[in-house]
């Protein structure tokens, strides 16, 4: 299996990052999402992929709703 790191966040300590030239550390640990929740924004397309998935996302959560 692999991983993409799409560098969305990173939690940590400030003085951590100041002090280390890696974020990742052996205590670093992934945040798994599952694909279909997920969009790299690189360019305008991307982010029209963005707006047409979180509004179908949307519409799925109104459907659960109603039911």
């Amino acid at each position: 299996m692999a991983y993409h790191d799409a560098a969305q966040f990173y939690w940590g300590h400030v003085n951590s990052f100041l002090e280390y030239a890696s974020v990742m550390s052996a205590d670093s640990r992934p945040v798994i999402l599952p694909r279909h929740l997920v969009q790299d924004i690189n360019t305008p397309e991307d982010w029209k992929r963005a707006e047409l998935m979180f509004a179908a996302l949307l519409s799925m959560e109104d459907e659960k709703i109603l039911q």
